[in-house]
This record gives C-alpha cells, sequence and structure tokens, in this order.
C-alpha cells in the first residue's frame, strides 16, 4: 500500500489516482511541476555570442528524478544568422557539454538544441525544442541557456524551461 492511499480510496490495483481537485501537486510528490519562462511580450535581447538564462533565472528542482525540457522561440529581425543555440545546464550562461557530462543519466536525448543557419537579413521566428532530459537531481539549480551567433540585426527570444517529478 502507498503511503497515504487509504484502501477502498477508489484506487484500482496496479493503478494510482491522480489530482482531480484541480490543485497543484506539492514540492517532493511525484507530479510536481517547476519552470522559468520569458514571454513574448519581454523577451530577452540577445547580443551575439552572449549567453542568457532564460527568464533570467533558474529552476531548482529537489532532489529525485525529473524529467526537463525547453522550447525557445528566437525572433528575426533582418538578422544575418549563422547560429542559435540553446541548452539545459547546471551552469548559469553556459551551455552544457554536448553528451550531456553532469546532467544526462541513460538514454536520454543530449541537452542541447541548436542550428546551424546561413540566413541573411532573415525575419521571423525560429523555434528550437529540447526534447525532455533524464535528469537525477541532487538539487541546485537548472538553467535554460539561450544564445546566438549573428553579425547584423536584431534577436530577441522567448520561451520556457520546465520540469516534472517522475520519482
Amino acid at each position: 500500500m502507498l503511503k497515504g492511499l487509504s484502501g477502498g480510496g477508489g484506487a484500482t490495483a496496479g493503478q494510482i489516482p491522480g489530482v482531480s481537485s484541480g490543485t497543484t501537486i506539492g514540492a517532493g510528490f511525484i507530479g510536481e511541476f517547476i519552470s522559468a519562462a520569458s514571454t513574448s511580450g519581454a523577451p530577452l535581447n540577445l547580443a551575439t555570442t552572449v549567453y542568457q538564462n532564460i527568464g533570467g533565472t533558474s529552476i531548482a528542482p529537489g532532489a529525485g528524478n525529473w524529467m526537463i525540457e525547453m522550447q525557445i522561440s528566437f525572433v528575426l529581425a533582418a538578422a544575418t544568422v549563422t547560429l542559435l543555440q540553446v541548452g539545459i545546464s547546471q551552469t548559469s550562461i553556459t551551455l552544457p557539454p554536448p553528451d550531456g557530462t553532469g546532467i544526462m543519466q541513460g538514454n536520454s536525448a543530449g541537452p542541447i538544441g541548436q542550428n546551424v543557419l546561413a540566413l541573411v537579413a532573415a525575419t521571423g521566428t525560429h523555434t528550437i525544442t529540447v526534447p525532455p532530459v533524464y535528469c537525477q537531481c541532487t538539487g541546485g539549480a537548472i538553467y535554460g541557456v539561450v544564445g546566438a551567433t549573428f553579425s547584423a540585426g536584431a534577436i530577441t527570444c522567448y520561451g520556457t524551461i520546465k520540469g516534472w517529478r517522475f520519482s
């Protein structure tokens, strides 16, 4: 029997009941959700080859097993772009190593999403997603890092880094 689950409480054998009241899952419990974001109404202004943390901050998953992902939209304004990068990192304003050293466990996808581009005077929105990464967290900060390499025009970005505790 699971701690906190009483017999006759409506659970079916082999299933764990979810929250149906519309309340959030508390810290430390399976299903806990955390996030940090920059919105389209207040995007980050990028300078070439200068990395920033999405939302200007980090998420702080407690000790346990988490799935962490991020999605970033870059808004190009007459930009000559060669590289757009996003990554899930344990170090502020620093992309993680491509092999995921330090954050990835098991057979997770890499913690970096990047697009090598050859765009001249490009305008529009370009979105990059880093698929869920399995993290055996021990506490501490996790950052959604963004950056771009470009020689003309302007680039802003917005998006979210988020995590779900699964054990």
